[in-house]
């Protein structure tokens, strides 16, 4: 269709080949059908997907993957695939840096979308939540460093023994386990939070603890949803092609398909033919220099620019001996009445 076909514009414009583009497709495909949304243009599944990928340097081999944990956590938490997806525009490039994938972020990103937290802001929150928790772990954040000595915390209880930082939902447990034993609640519980996070970290951090201190766990369900709905994408869209809007929308796929598959057939028809047009005109325009064969050849393009006007000459002659003949058998007529 025209969607799919700006579809595969968006994803060659994002470095992809025909063999990356031809692994995409059917992935971009699905999630567009589910979620009602275009597959191509500024904005669409396509231009999302490429996004994303590119933030975590996944190879489209994993785009069913990418779409099945898309899916997932669109369809777990209080967020849309746009939310999404602007979330981790803001967030991506912190949590790729600390080590966190898709699915760590996109959890985290659902925690705070059930929060009321969702787009921009909740991509700001989370990435100010890791750009200075990593500085306040280095000290690099005096005070951040030093509210988590007030805390009782260091790095061994962040990092693991490669110096990589553990696994996210440790870290918030970690945050949020201190602040419970330190009594600490209300203002004076945000301000450590802040020292640590800084102010629009903060309101991710404090989402997190306020959840987790309360025994909601979003975050925990959401990355266990990732291994326990593995295909839901899969078999969502089998449902859906059952429905009669996807019945119709296979249709009018198969429609297009064959329509595209004719334009190729008239295109691969035409380019020889327009070829050799352009082949003969070349060969023509390179012996116009040979007197003789100039003049034949500029006598045709004479006479090739003068025949329509010829014929036009004999066809306005015809007209008018048309037209006086016309007029003479009314004239023949109106004397037989008596009316002339």
């Amino acid at each position: 269709t025209g969607d799919i076909a700006s579809a595969e514009r968006f994803l060659a414009m994002a470095g992809n080949d025909v063999e990356k583009i031809k692994n995409m497709i059917p992935a971009v495909s699905k999630l567009a059908s589910i979620f009602d949304m275009p597959a191509g243009g500024k904005g669409g599944v396509a231009d999302l997907m490429t996004n994303i990928m590119s933030m975590y340097q996944l190879d489209s081999s994993m785009a069913d993957q990418v779409a099945n944990d898309l899916y997932v956590a669109t369809t777990s938490a209080n967020i849309n695939l746009n939310d999404l997806a602007e979330s981790i525009k803001y967030s991506g490039a912190e949590m790729a840096t600390m080590g966190y994938g898709i699915r760590e972020t996109a959890a985290a990103i659902g925690l705070l979308g059930d929060m009321g937290i969702q787009g921009s802001m909740a991509g700001t929150a989370l990435a100010n939540t890791m750009r200075y928790l990593r500085q306040s772990l280095s000290g690099q954040k005096k005070s951040g460093a030093a509210a988590l000595e007030a805390l009782g915390l260091s790095e061994e209880d962040f990092l693991r023994a490669d110096g990589e930082m553990k696994d996210l939902y440790e870290v918030y447990k970690t945050i949020a386990k201190a602040i419970e034993e330190t009594g600490e609640s209300g203002p004076e519980a945000a301000n450590l939070i802040t020292a640590i996070t800084g102010v629009r970290g903060s309101r991710n951090m404090l989402a997190v603890v306020r959840q987790l201190n309360n025994g909601r766990d979003t975050y925990s369900k959401m990355m266990a949803a990732f291994n326990t709905r593995q295909g839901a994408l899969d078999e969502t869209m089998g449902q859906y092609q059952e429905t009669p809007q996807g019945r119709l929308d296979k249709f009018k796929s198969t429609v297009d398909a064959i329509t595209q598959r004719l334009g190729q057939f008239a295109s691969d028809f035409i380019s020889p033919l327009v070829s050799s047009l352009n082949w003969v005109l070349g060969q023509l325009y390179k012996i116009s220099d040979i007197p003789i064969i100039g003049w034949l050849v500029k006598g045709g393009i004479f006479l090739t620019l003068v025949s329509p006007l010829i014929v036009g000459v004999r066809m306005m002659k015809a007209l008018v001996v048309s037209l006086r003949e016309t007029i003479l058998m009314t004239q023949m007529s109106l004397n037989r009445i008596g009316l002339s």
